[in-house]
């Protein structure tokens, strides 16, 4: 039983990985441009007796003269 769980475990962790890279791979073919970073910020945030963190990043970039932000 304990190698069955075993072998499992090892599939699941073959396929995130093997996921990610294939994932890596497509991202090669992305487009990259020059953007730059307004603002970054890290919010607290309390649920009850719970704190977890979410990190806040404002962007800009322009293509083809036409601006963008995030």
């Amino acid at each position: 039983m304990a190698l069955l769980v075993l072998i499992a475990g090892l599939l699941v962790l073959f396929r995130v990985l093997a996921w990610n890279y294939v994932r890596a791979l497509l991202a090669r073919a992305w487009y990259t441009i020059p953007g730059t970073v307004e603002l970054g910020s890290v919010e607290e945030h309390e649920v009850r007796f719970i704190s977890y963190y979410v990190a806040r990043i404002d962007y800009s970039y322009s293509v083809n003269n036409e601006y963008y932000s995030g």
